[in-house]
């Protein structure tokens, strides 16, 4: 966000520059030919500096200098990236290590992210834990072991395909899908911490469609279903 306003305000000034330019130089050369000289130099000078502040900088005029993260302010950095984005953040109500912490993300859409960080480590981790609705969860229940394969493979080449990390855990009483972001703590900044809250997103949302079209195609195959139980019914 803090970019935008930067970048914002950095066109603002480029454009009076350039519109003050065009209206006042003509004005200065009939009524003040004497100074018209050194004005243009201001003004050219100006432009000059401009560039070569963005040339050399890579970032726009009035743009804040961007934070150093290291391992010791990288939990505080964290918290005020996710408040400037809008993201909720809570956490734990357990004690935490001194350089550890454990906080649980909630995007916009409703997706609640880990974001941690273990001691010594030079590095944060992402995690998004994708739950399985009520009749989803019983679809799976009510496959044999081979189908329930199936679908676990269909999900885990698309999240290959995306290169999105994971984790499938089955079998289990529940099929669970944990989906993984390492990051490490040299290379991040805002834009690379949004980045990856948005391949999480895109990976819950690739991984639901997955599975529930893993789940129509073997209800319409009629088969998926237990030996000696009852067909799921159809929606």
């Amino acid at each position: 966000m803090d970019s935008f306003w930067s970048s914002f305000w950095s066109s603002i000034f480029a454009g009076l520059v350039l519109a003050g330019g065009a209206i006042v130089l003509p004005i200065i050369k009939a009524k003040l030919p004497d100074y018209f000289d050194h004005f243009r130099s201001g003004l050219i000078g100006l432009a000059c500096t401009a560039i070569l502040i963005v040339t050399f900088t890579g970032r726009p005029l009035f743009s804040k200098k961007p934070f150093h993260v290291t391992e010791d302010n990288v939990e505080e950095i964290v918290k005020m990236w996710a408040e400037n984005n809008g993201v909720g953040l809570t956490k734990p109500n357990v004690p935490q290590d001194e350089g550890v912490f454990n906080y649980t993300l909630t995007l916009p859409n409703g997706l609640p992210v880990m974001v941690f960080k273990n001691r010594s480590a030079n590095r944060i981790e992402m995690q998004a834990l994708i739950q399985l609705e009520e009749q989803g969860q019983q679809d799976i229940n009510s496959m044999n072991k081979d189908d329930v394969a199936d679908v676990v493979q269909a999900i885990g080449i698309t999240l290959s395909q995306a290169r999105i990390a994971n984790i499938i855990s089955f079998p289990t009483p529940q099929l669970r899908i944990t989906l993984r972001k390492i990051i490490l703590i040299g290379s991040l900044d805002e834009s690379v911490f949004m980045q990856s809250l948005d391949e999480l997103d895109y990976g819950a949302t690739i991984t639901r469609n997955t599975l529930s079209t893993a789940i129509r195609r073997k209800r319409r195959d009629g088969t998926g279903h237990k030996s000696g139980e009852d067909k799921p019914n159809l929606p």
